[in-house]
C-alpha cells in the first residue's frame, strides 16, 4: 500500500468516525429532547411508531430508533407494544428505502462495482441464503438495513422475499435494544 492509498484510507476512517461521533451526540440530544418525550407521552404507540419511522430511515439520519428506549420505557406502555411499534416503524422505513432502490435500479450500473457483482452472484447462485442473510443482518448488524436492502432492490429481489425476514429481524433487534436498556436501567436503580 503506497502513501496515497494510506492517506485515502485514513481519510475514509476519519470521515466514518466523525459521522458516528456526530450521530452519538445527536442521538443523545434527541433522547433528552423534551419534544420527543412529549410525542411519546401524548401519542403513545403512534408517537413511538413515528420516531421509529424517522429513526428507521437511518441512511440519512444515522440514529437507531432504539436510542429512544429510555423515553419509551418511561411512558409506562407495555414493553411488547413498544417493541412491536418499533419493529413496524423501522420496517416501513426500510421498505421506503427498498422502494427507492427498486425504482432507481434502472439508472444504476452495478457492473462498475465489484461488490455488487459478488452480491449479484450470490443472489443468482445461492438464492436460498438471501432470507437468512436478511434476517441475521436486520437482527444483529449495527449498521443501517438500507445498506443491504437497497442493493437487493437494485438487483431485482422481490419485496415479498425480504419483508418477513426484515420485519422479524427488526423485531429481534429492537427487542435486544429495549430489553437491554430496560435491564441496564433496572441495574442502576438498585
Amino acid at each position: 500500500m503506497n502513501r496515497e492509498q494510506t492517506l485515502k484510507l485514513f481519510g475514509v476512517f476519519i470521515f466514518i468516525a466523525g459521522i458516528f461521533t456526530i450521530s452519538i451526540f445527536l442521538s443523545q440530544h434527541i433522547a433528552e429532547s423534551k419534544t420527543a418525550k412529549e410525542l411519546v407521552h401524548t401519542y403513545g404507540y403512534a408517537g413511538i411508531f413515528v420516531l421509529a419511522l424517522i429513526g428507521g430511515f437511518n441512511l440519512l439520519i444515522p440514529i437507531p430508533a432504539g436510542v429512544f428506549a429510555p423515553i419509551f420505557l418511561e411512558s409506562g406502555l407495555p414493553v411488547a407494544g413498544i417493541i412491536l411499534a418499533l419493529a413496524i416503524g423501522t420496517s416501513i422505513a426500510d421498505l421506503i428505502a427498498y422502494a427507492i432502490g427498486w425504482f432507481g435500479r434502472h439508472s444504476f450500473n452495478p457492473s462498475s462495482y465489484p461488490l455488487f457483482q459478488k452480491i449479484e452472484a450470490l443472489t443468482q447462485h445461492r438464492q436460498h441464503f438471501i432470507v437468512p442473510i436478511i434476517f441475521l443482518y436486520a437482527s444483529f448488524a449495527p449498521y443501517p438495513n438500507e445498506v443491504l436492502v437497497i442493493p437487493l432492490a437494485f438487483l431485482g429481489i422481490r419485496m415479498r422475499t425480504i419483508i418477513v425476514p426484515l420485519f422479524v429481524g427488526n423485531a429481534v433487534y429492537n427487542s435486544l435494544l429495549v430489553l437491554g436498556v430496560q435491564g441496564i436501567l433496572q441495574f442502576f436503580r438498585i
